[in-house]
């Protein structure tokens, strides 16, 4: 059985860090507002704090791996929490000291290109980290987009501080109505993330072991022409019949169809899941309005039937 990481108590520091992409500070600054309502004191990394000239990346990969170990190491230092997504995570991997990250058991929260740590960190370590929502609060999307990202980051970080089970908490505002692609009931362990981001880590040592598993995928800024080839990668690494059961979230800010030939994402589901193990569609973990948080390692049920996903899960002493 996986670890789980210890809960967030009031006063307690939490690293904020960027390991891929660089952040906009107005957007940090309101999730920095959130921590600090929580009860929680933030602490800037210095990929955030310091003005760097990078435009794709945060940092050079030497200070965004320096940053993390100094986060993870630090015994001040309760949680790390990853700023935001982008590019460039996965370059981190080969050099984070995933001994000590095991022997600190500090939740690790991110999401999008940061699944890339989530599934490093499951396969190295055997900790349980968050795959939800950033300090990185979108404001460029209107009132109701920022309202819903700051919604998701407090329930967040109040299931980071609870200790009572998560069961099918992290789906009590789920704003969607889950559809069965291919009926049955499932138990695994949670794997999985951004969709486009797992896929890369097929044959190498940072890819979890997905035999019985639950894979949960979702993705952004891809039709269906992208997803029959993230699928087709999925279906011939094996990970369909490896898997127990399938939950996907949505795909969100999908590009307008402009080519018939190309099919929609829901004729790609129907086409790779339709048949074979369980598989559910329709929660929200993405990048759409709101995002509930998923434990990376942890146990899970689900009922392709009912929509039900439950996890096996809580935060430890």
């Amino acid at each position: 059985m996986n670890l789980s990481p210890k809960r967030l108590r009031p006063n307690d520091r939490v690293a904020i860090v960027a390991p891929a992409s660089p952040v906009l500070t107005d957007e940090v600054q309101c999730g920095i507002d959130i921590i600090r309502e929580c009860g929680l004191e933030p602490v800037i990394g210095p990929c955030i704090k310091n003005l760097r000239a990078y435009n794709d990346h945060s940092a050079s990969v030497s200070n965004r791996v320096e940053e993390l170990n100094w986060a993870f190491s630090d015994p001040k230092i309760k949680a790390v929490i990853g700023a935001l997504g982008g590019v460039g995570s996965a370059a981190v991997l080969p050099y984070l000291d995933y001994a000590k990250i095991r022997a600190g058991r500090k939740a690790f929260l991110g999401m999008s290109d940061l699944t890339s740590i989530n599934s490093a960190i499951l396969a190295k370590s055997g900790l349980i980290s968050i795959s939800g929502q950033t300090p990185s609060i979108r404001l460029d999307k209107g009132a109701k987009i920022q309202e819903c990202d700051t919604r998701s980051f407090q329930i967040t970080l109040q299931l980071m501080m609870s200790d009572q089970p998560w069961d099918d908490r992290p789906f009590d505002f789920n704003p969607y109505f889950p559809r069965t692609v291919c009926p049955g009931t499932a138990t695994g362990v949670v794997v999985g993330g951004n969709c486009d981001t797992f896929v890369h880590l097929y044959g190498t040592q940072y890819m979890p072991d997905i035999t019985n598993s639950i894979v949960f995928i979702e993705d952004v800024h891809a039709g269906g022409e992208s997803l029959t080839r993230e699928f087709l990668q999925m279906r011939l690494a094996g990970a369909f019949s490896q898997a127990s059961g399938i939950v996907i979230g949505e795909f969100a800010e999908v590009p307008k169809n402009v080519d018939p030939k190309i099919p929609s994402p829901e004729e790609v589901l129907l086409e790779f899941f339709s048949q074979g193990i369980p598989c559910s569609y329709g929660y929200s973990f993405s990048h759409g309005p709101l995002t509930s948080p998923i434990p990376i390692g942890a146990e899970c049920f689900m009922d392709a039937g009912s929509g039900e996903v439950l996890f096996n899960f809580c935060m430890s002493e």
